[in-house]
């Protein structure tokens, strides 16, 4: 009889990891066909995506192949800038921004197993959210896939830069000074979800609440739009893995009292 029932769960746990692998290559089924064609998706030319009067983004790709792994990351280069030393560092900056994480990837690779059947992969897109002389963000669209995983890892890498200044911008460097920013980021995210998942609310709502509390880390993920503040949420942050990675636009005339419009340029 126990012999049994330990078929019987060995059974069902075959069973459900069966059920992930299935889901996941049906939500993502690009993950698993990339890691035998290295550059099926991505343009290896470098087109213009982006002009902004004299400026403009070009693109350039990572792209290396080894005996575990693939790696195909495509990131922008900004021409046009007045200041050639801020033009440099600028994007040396954005290179070294993708380079750390191409690093942690094949850290972890190198420190896992090898399989002889599917090597791991790691895909980097990018979505330039605005730009202007003064400010730049953009959206990194990234999906990791280490061997033997029941599925890929999709997340969202957001690079905001303050041109003017030749930093990066902090997330509380957009806000006014004592305007409990956090509260307001917190109650527009919660009320934006509560909306989109409507249908799910009794399985969701713990979850988008926990994911959304006040803290700095819930929201440590943002972009930038002409006219709105845009927020991703990790995977497992609001709500399982299926639902993906989400995002949200807050509009900045929702943010009136809160958001730093002359600090963004606007």
């Amino acid at each position: 009889m126990e012999k049994k029932d330990e078929k019987k769960k060995i059974l069902i746990s075959l069973v459900a990891i069966a059920g992930i692998i299935i889901l996941s290559y049906i939500i993502f089924p690009g993950n698993y066909k990339k890691t035998s064609n290295i550059s099926e998706n991505l343009e290896v030319s470098n087109p213009i995506v982006e002009d902004s009067g004299d400026l403009r983004i070009i693109s350039d790709i990572v792209e290396e192949e080894a005996d575990s792994y693939i790696i195909n990351a495509k990131y922008p280069i900004i021409e046009g800038l007045d200041n050639s030393e801020k033009e440099m560092s600028l994007n040396r900056k954005i290179k070294s921004f993708i380079d750390e994480s191409i690093s942690d990837f094949k850290k972890q690779t190198n420190d896992g197993e090898i399989s002889e059947e599917i090597k791991s992969g790691f895909y980097i897109n990018f979505e330039t959210t605005y730009l202007s002389k003064n400010l730049l963000s953009i959206k990194f669209t990234v999906s990791e896939y280490y061997a033997g995983a029941a599925h890929p890892n999709d997340y969202i890498l957001a690079f905001n830069y303050n041109i003017a200044d030749n930093r990066g911008i902090m997330l509380e460097e957009i806000f006014l000074p004592d305007s409990s920013y956090l509260d307001k980021l917190s109650d527009s995210s919660r009320s934006i979800l509560f909306d989109r998942f409507e249908d799910d609310i009794e399985v969701m709502q713990d979850w988008i609440e926990t994911g959304t509390e006040p803290e700095e880390e819930n929201f440590e993920d943002f972009g930038i739009k002409k006219d709105s503040l845009i927020i991703y949420f990790k995977s497992y942050q609001i709500g399982p893995y299926a639902i993906g990675v989400q995002e949200i636009k807050i509009m900045f005339k929702d943010l009136d009292g809160y958001i730093d419009l002359e600090y963004l340029g606007f």
